[in-house]
């Protein structure tokens, strides 16, 4: 039998280190050339639920008619700003064939890995189980159901996944959640596991409690550091205070002198030997020091080879300017196929598409990415292009066809996405021109711009987002919280986008 079928004939493991990881086998085979592919980046909890057959469309040109009466902005932004809406793994399986109508070759699909039970962490970056599904997703047969039916329509699957922190899984022994930063060497004493109700426990009795697997349930794994600026420090400092603060509430993984690598690349080859994946988004990539990123991702480039995926793709998330991902793919090489255009590229590229810049202003920045030998071909080998993503680290947190002149000034961004060099990355929905709230309303919405929920509003229609903590997770209607609207794009209820 299969690795996958033994695999899910069991609960998941819980421990990482007893995992008998397969070798080469029949895993379906990476492209010659990432340059060929066109992918798209969707958050599994906003892109579908399944149920768009019993939802009507939303008009693009009478956006109110799916509005309810009394309808108000700040109230739609309240249910997005931090509820899952429902999206789930086999939604976005309902809808590969819309995808591949699309053109899409690879589909990147955020986190969905099992996050704190108690949290509505609905965006998967803040996990309390590293070898398992979140149940609000789906399971892990649902994830491998994807990645199957994907490789039967010729669509690839990039998962995201995060080795820099865990999600806030403990508290430390001062009574403290995020007490003030401390510098290299120094760190504070780990205090109590959250239980699954978040409440504070010394034992980790059940597998909602603490974090799993069992390997990352010592005290050494983890920075201790305490909240300081994630822009502090030099990129080449191995422990800048970027490297070892918490992660905005989450637990920075300790590199130094643990076991740790081994344990989280591990659970990562997991998941490619049980869905057979074509590649990751590594998350956070910058947070980690040059020398962890390369082995990180050398072992994963090895382990994939193994198994016959000779070209598994791995791009990085380097946020900030354009210099700081390319110093990361200088250090990391070959080990590192690409990054993401989060900084001053990705700016002149929404510039140029609205005519607000000349083309000049764009192509000039892809200099940069030349070296000697190389030239225009490893600008295209080594950059993903990106017009809009899930939270804009570079730059004002709007989507790109927010204030547009009309709805199909996405063309232009897309068109220059796939006419240039580079390999382009569309975020999902901006096919259908999804912009956010209407201008107009930015004023009445709290921390417009510099707020992460504007960029995510949900394609599918929910009529009302799950409830808060652990009610959410009740089945059925019973999981879903009646008082909130749901956050379905321009302002609908109850209507979605996919066509």
């Amino acid at each position: 039998m299969s690795f996958a079928h033994n695999i899910l004939a069991r609960e998941r493991p819980d421990s990482v280190r007893l995992v008998a990881l397969p070798r080469r086998s029949n895993f379906f085979p990476s492209p010659k050339d990432w340059r060929d592919e066109v992918i798209y980046f969707l958050l599994p909890d906003r892109f579908s639920d399944g149920g768009e057959s019993d939802r009507p469309l939303v008009d693009p040109k009478n956006r109110g008619v799916n509005r309810p009466a009394g309808f108000r902005w700040d109230e739609w932004a309240a249910s997005g700003g931090g509820r899952f809406q429902g999206g789930t793994l086999n939604g976005i399986t309902s809808k590969l064939d819309y995808l591949n109508g699309l053109g899409v070759t690879t589909l990147w699909v955020g986190p969905t890995f099992k996050q704190r039970t108690h949290f509505d962490s609905y965006h998967g970056y803040a996990i309390q189980d590293f070898l398992d599904i979140d149940p609000r997703f789906g399971n892990r047969q649902d994830m491998v159901q994807l990645v199957a039916e994907a490789h039967k329509r010729g669509i690839r699957i990039l998962l995201d996944v995060v080795f820099n922190h865990t999600g806030s899984n403990w508290i430390y022994a001062n009574g403290e959640d995020q007490p003030p930063f401390l510098p290299w060497p120094r760190f504070y004493q780990k205090g109590d596991w959250r239980n699954r109700q978040g409440d504070l426990t010394d034992t980790i009795h059940m597998a909602d409690d603490g974090v799993w697997p069992m390997e990352f349930q010592r005290d050494e794994y983890y920075s201790r550091a305490g909240e300081g600026d994630l822009g502090a420090g030099d990129i080449d400092d191995p422990h800048a205070e970027m490297r070892r603060t918490d992660f905005v509430g989450d637990r920075d993984i300790n590199y130094d002198g643990t076991t740790a690598l081994d344990d989280i690349t591990r659970c990562y080859k997991y998941w490619i030997a049980l869905t057979d994946c074509d590649g990751f988004r590594v998350d956070t990539l910058k947070h980690v020091g040059q020398e962890t990123g390369r082995n990180f991702c050398g072992s994963i480039k090895e382990f994939a080879a193994n198994l016959g995926k000779s070209n598994f793709f791995l791009v990085g998330e380097v946020a900030g300017d354009d210099r700081n991902a390319d110093r990361y793919l200088e250090v990391l090489g070959s080990n590192l196929n690409a990054t993401l255009d989060l900084g001053q590229t990705k700016l002149e590229l929404r510039s140029v598409a609205k005519g607000l810049a000349p083309p000049s202003s764009y192509f000039d920045l892809l200099k940069l990415w030349d070296d000697d030998l190389g030239s225009h071909r490893n600008s295209g080998q080594r950059r993903v292009s990106v017009l809009d993503d899930h939270d804009h680290v570079f730059g004002e947190k709007i989507r790109f066809s927010f204030r547009a002149a009309n709805d199909h000034q996405a063309v232009a961004g897309v068109a220059i996405q796939l006419f240039s060099l580079g390999i382009p990355c569309i975020y999902y929905g901006t096919e259908q021109s999804l912009s956010g709230p209407e201008p107009s309303q930015e004023v009445f919405l709290p921390n417009f711009g510099g707020n992460d929920a504007f960029l995510r509003e949900a394609m599918f229609g929910p009529q009302h987002p799950r409830k808060s903590g652990l009610d959410g997770l009740a089945a059925g209607s019973a999981g879903f919280d009646n008082s909130l609207l749901g956050f379905g794009a321009f302002g609908t209820t109850g209507a979605h986008c996919c066509r």
